[in-house]
């Protein structure tokens, strides 16, 4: 036997998890909660060489608070 209030509890935090699904696929600022960034080089981090050619990883700066993201 299941109680009732076990299965109403079950259906709302379904409908919940309905109602909002999660941002997926863009960056999102911890900071403010902007998607859009600017895109810069990071030159700390050289993700490999190529013909004499450093490849640097990408940094992501919001552009709405700065944060680094």
């Amino acid at each position: 036997y299941v109680k009732p209030s076990i299965i109403v509890e079950k259906q709302e935090e379904e409908e919940k998890a309905k109602e909002k699904p999660p941002i997926e696929g863009r960056r999102v600022c911890p900071a403010c909660g902007g998607t859009s960034f600017n895109t810069e080089e990071d030159r700390s981090q050289v993700l490999f060489q190529q013909a004499g050619i450093k490849i640097h990883a990408k940094k992501y700066i919001c552009r709405n608070c700065g944060t680094e993201a």
